[in-house]
């Protein structure tokens, strides 16, 4: 749109110097005709002052169209610039709220240890309290067995332990031989109960083949019922049409098949239901007689071994208890110190679990006090950085004051201010975008932006690390501003340039730019803007 009308304007221009040109050579050639070419020249005149009007007219509407293209070529650098720090700022939400979810996860974690830590404290002292009671039942214990056997003599007790022995041998022996008997009836009886589960699933078989046969032919005489109807509607109208008809003995054989399949099913149900009872019925003869046969079985089992038990125990106690009074000393003994060794290291385990856990909370109080000291830090730490004064004049070094909790963290610090002493100033200039967007190329400048940007590069780095060593979550403030090292904001000094001179508006977005971005911008990309 624009070189359409720089176009037009030139052409009129054009236009214009050749009519004046004209003009020149006629009033030469006609200096005697003045009274006669009078009006002409006058009518060119007039001309000339339109075209003139026109041309003054297209060159305000192309400032105009310059000035819209500026504020909306800001307006979108702007737009993106929102939309950068709404980014960022998501991301902050985002780290935030996992930092807030692994510190919850701590507590409860920290929670469950020390309730854990409780009840063990207090399983091992109910096991302690435990341990002492029956270490002084067994201490008085071991107090009556000596009191009984210097009472006792022990010969009787032998022999009294051999008769007994001698009596219990011939027993065992026929309860052994009454254990193998029973185990072959077992085996017999478990014999028969597979063959009664494979007749039972047999039968099962069966019944399932009759109910489908049944369903089947009750599926059929659906149909033919359905058929039926239906003969009977058309053989109804055809006697309405004709009093005699020989379909009529087709109807009848249909209706005779028809009755003599529905006395068959009948039977079949029949034979069904018969089926089902006299399976229900052995299935219940079945039950029974399993149930009676495993309850007898179960019964002499449980009888058997229980005297068998009774024996053997018995005959265990007898011969044990030769051995028992000679040797129960030593073992209490014995198993008094194994008992308090293992109370001892059970203890010593307890200890040292108190130990790690007391080291695992100190570890992460030093983590929190060093997190804290990073963000009080970070919040003293200012950034070197070039700037420039509100006059145009190359200023000293400024520092950058960013705040460790908000936005600014993330975002580059180098803003790269342009030169204003080489743009144009005179509103009567035209619109040149080469002359006015002028970026840093010199080998300095491009020094000082290498050297920022590794600055930069290195405190991303160092928040990365502390985001990532530390789980402590992040106060984030609930306004977030960016600070710059002249007197007035960014806002302000952007609100303050749009309402400046209109041929000035370029250089504020160009600046603006600079210190937003940080990037080299061309002409063309500007234009494509």
């Amino acid at each position: 749109m624009h070189l359409q009308e720089v176009r037009i304007l030139n052409s009129l221009l054009h236009e214009a110097h050749n009519i004046s040109t004209s003009s020149n050579k006629i009033n030469a050639q006609q200096v005697d005709d003045t009274g006669i070419d009078g009006a002409e020249n006058i009518k060119l005149q007039q001309m000339i002052n339109k075209y003139q009007s026109q041309v003054i007219q297209q060159q305000l509407s192309n400032r105009n169209n310059h000035e819209l293209i500026k504020i909306l070529y800001f307006v979108f650098f702007y737009c993106d610039f929102l939309t950068l720090k709404a980014s960022c700022l998501q991301q902050l939400e985002k780290a935030y709220e996992t930092t807030e979810k692994e510190y919850k996860n701590l507590t409860a974690q920290k929670e469950g240890q020390n309730n854990l830590e409780k009840a063990t404290r207090m399983k091992m002292e109910q096991q302690i309290a435990r341990y002492v009671s029956e270490n002084e039942m067994l201490r008085t214990k071991i107090a009556e067995l000596i009191r009984r056997i210097q009472e006792e003599d022990q010969s009787e007790q032998i022999n009294k332990l051999n008769l007994l022995l001698s009596e219990i041998i011939p027993q065992n022996k026929e309860l052994i031989i009454c254990k193998e008997r029973q185990k072959m009836d077992i085996e017999a009886l478990e014999v028969t109960l597979k063959d009664q589960r494979n007749h039972i699933q047999i039968l099962e078989k069966a019944l399932r083949n009759a109910q489908e046969k049944a369903w089947r032919r009750e599926k059929e005489m659906e149909e033919l019922t359905e058929r039926l109807a239906k003969e009977s509607v058309s053989v109804g109208v055809k006697k309405g049409s004709s009093a005699r008809n020989p379909e009529s003995d087709e109807l009848t054989k249909l209706k005779k098949t028809l009755h003599a399949k529905e006395y068959v099913i009948a039977q079949l149900e029949k034979n069904v239901i018969e089926l089902e009872a006299k399976f229900h019925e052995e299935m219940q003869r079945n039950k029974m007689a399993i149930a009676t046969q495993s309850d007898t079985l179960s019964g002499k089992l449980k009888k058997m071994e229980e005297e068998k038990s009774e024996k053997d125990r018995k005959i265990a106690e007898l011969t044990e208890e030769k051995e028992r009074l000679s040797e129960k000393l030593e073992d209490e003994r014995k198993s008094s110190e194994n008992r308090t060794s293992l109370l001892e290291r059970e203890i010593d385990r307890i200890r040292s679990d108190d130990r790690r856990f007391r080291d695992g909370m100190e570890q992460m109080r030093l983590k929190i006090a060093d997190r804290r000291c990073f963000t009080r830090e970070r919040s003293r730490n200012r950034c070197i950085h070039h700037g420039r004064t509100s006059s145009g004049t190359r200023a000293g070094f400024v520092h950058i004051h960013l705040k460790a909790n908000s936005a600014t963290a993330l975002f580059p610090t180098d803003l790269h201010l342009s030169s204003p002493d080489a743009l144009p100033t005179s509103a009567d200039i035209p619109l040149d975008l080469k002359a006015l967007t002028t970026f840093p190329h010199s080998s300095s400048c491009q020094e000082e932006i290498f050297a920022d940007q590794n600055c930069v590069s290195d405190t991303k780095e160092i928040y990365n690390t502390n985001l990532n060593s530390y789980t402590r979550p992040i106060l984030i403030p609930p306004h977030y501003d960016l600070a710059f090292s002249d007197s007035e904001g960014l806002y302000s000094e952007i609100l303050n340039r749009l309402v400046a001179k209109s041929d000035n508006t370029i250089v504020a977005a160009t600046i603006a730019n600079e210190k937003l971005c940080g990037k080299q911008i061309s002409t063309e990309e500007i234009w494509n803007v």
